[in-house]
């Protein structure tokens, strides 16, 4: 890989950070909107609220505010969508948090991100493993954003197109 690749690399797994979150908060958005029946004002109330939180505050629980992992956000989301998100985007998001970075240099640096289970029996198994080059992340990045999208379309089909305003917060660039 040369420096003009490896240069784009930190860009790009901040950019697919950035998808990740706004995929989840997405989610929640739809499913807040599921919760409340989608009665607009009490929508709007809960996010603004959301916004306004502090440190020390107690809060309801909600789609917001859950404890919900991905996971658990995308299934929830799946079971009502008309069309599904893909639920091994939480691997990917699970390699991003969780991998081992490594660096390889053979004349040509090759960087990965592996991910392993817990220990059984003293072995794990690997995973998940991905190769961080500006395709691999770039397929990555775009395909977070396409469900993004997807979300994003049901929110303004569910609630009208000012929600995109208050919950598409990401700069999705491809």
């Amino acid at each position: 890989m040369d420096a003009a690749s490896i240069a784009k690399l930190p860009p790009l797994i901040g950019m697919l950070a950035w998808q990740l979150w706004s995929l989840e908060w997405s989610l929640r958005c739809v499913l807040l909107c599921v919760e409340a029946g989608r009665d607009d004002l009490t929508v709007r109330e809960a996010i603004d609220h959301f916004y306004n939180v502090v440190s020390g505050e107690t809060v309801p629980v909600d789609a917001l505010t859950s404890y919900d992992s991905l996971r658990e956000l995308i299934e929830k989301y799946n079971g009502s969508a008309p069309v599904p998100i893909d639920p091994s985007i939480v691997s990917l998001r699970d390699l991003l948090a969780h991998g081992r970075a490594c660096a390889q240099n053979d004349m040509v640096p090759h960087f990965s991100l592996i991910k392993f289970s817990r220990p059984k029996n003293g072995k794990m198994i690997v995973e998940s493993r991905g190769e961080l080059t500006v395709q691999w992340l770039s397929g990555e990045v775009q395909r977070v954003n396409a469900a993004v999208d997807l979300v994003q379309t049901r929110l303004q089909e569910m609630m009208g197109p000012s929600y995109s305003q208050i919950t598409d917060w990401s700069e999705r660039q491809t």
